[in-house]
């Protein structure tokens, strides 16, 4: 039994927004804000478990673009939050495409 279908979501996220309407760095703030309400959870998980780091999904719409301006906000904003940990990006592929990550460690 599926808790919520793909086509939901989209439903969903375009009633809130049309992302190309949307700049990049607005979208980038507003993830800021929801990682930090939820990214502390996730990493103290990611270290109960053992892992010494973690890489995290951006939006696609940052991911894809590579946006130098906006990663390096996403990048100071999370050694802010995360204090001590590094913050990099490590390059990956979606739907045959390049595309970023965040990678976080506290080694």
């Amino acid at each position: 039994m599926s808790i919520i279908s793909a086509s939901e979501l989209k439903e969903i996220s375009n009633m809130i927004r049309d992302f190309e309407g949307i700049p990049l760095m607005s979208i980038a703030e507003d993830w800021m804000s929801w990682f930090k309400k939820r990214g502390e959870r996730y990493l103290k998980d990611a270290a109960k478990n053992g892992y010494k780091e973690a890489t995290i999904d951006l939006p696609i719409e940052i991911a894809q673009t590579m946006d130098k301006k906006v990663l390096l906000f996403i990048q100071t904003s999370m050694k802010e939050a995360f204090e001590g940990c590094f913050i990099s990006f490590v390059e990956d592929e979606y739907d045959s495409k390049p595309v970023l990550k965040v990678v976080i460690s506290w080694k």
